[in-house]
């Protein structure tokens, strides 16, 4: 329905990893820049931010949620979730 917003959830899977990033709808608040199936390489840019806007997070699971990017990491295969500080370059 082209009446309701649409969430893009951009992933990237690697060998033993998966992040997905969810950010605000798409068209006016978010551009996807990579398309389906592309092969991307490290720093390639995924998606652009073209206006303020909360992530689909907030509709979907969190209405209090600030953020305009909700990012996931998980493990693969399967689907464990991993800690993504060390990704980050968090402590």
């Amino acid at each position: 329905m082209p009446s309701l917003p649409f969430y893009p959830y951009i992933s990237v899977v690697a060998a033993d990893r998966k992040i997905t990033y969810r950010s605000g709808t798409l068209g006016s608040v978010t551009e996807v820049l990579a398309r389906d199936g592309t092969t991307v390489a490290a720093g390639d840019p995924l998606f652009r931010l073209i206006a303020a806007g909360r992530s689909s997070w907030t509709t979907f699971y969190n209405a209090n949620a600030p953020y305009q990017v909700v990012v996931s990491l998980q493990a693969v295969p399967g689907s464990r979730d991993l800690d993504p500080t060390p990704y980050l370059g968090g402590s």
